[in-house]
């Protein structure tokens, strides 16, 4: 008899528990966010990064902090969207909104 892997669970996820489910129907083609996302964090890259940035915006009208744009263009870039035109697009992929 054979057993076959049909999900795998992400620990470091944080409160989300994220699951990849592979007899499901696709969701998102972007899983490797999720490892782009856990090297970042380990490194504290893009976090460093915006930390040396001047963020000369009026803080009144900020939405997203420095890091977060960073990590969305930085992430986009990594997975292939070579511009900032998919932004809208990718803000509902899954993967993405849990990155």
């Amino acid at each position: 008899m054979t057993d076959t892997l049909t999900q795998v669970e992400f620990p470091f996820a944080g409160v989300r528990k994220v699951r990849a489910v592979f007899d499901a129907g696709p969701l998102s083609s972007d899983g490797g966010a999720l490892l782009l996302r856990q090297v970042d964090r380990r490194l504290g890259l893009l976090d460093s990064l915006s930390a040396a940035l001047p963020d000369r915006r009026d803080a009144r009208y900020v939405e997203h902090s420095l890091t977060e744009l960073l990590r969305q263009r930085v992430y986009g870039i990594a997975l292939g969207y070579e511009d900032c035109n998919d932004a809208t697009t990718l803000r509902r992929d899954p993967v993405l909104k849990t990155c």
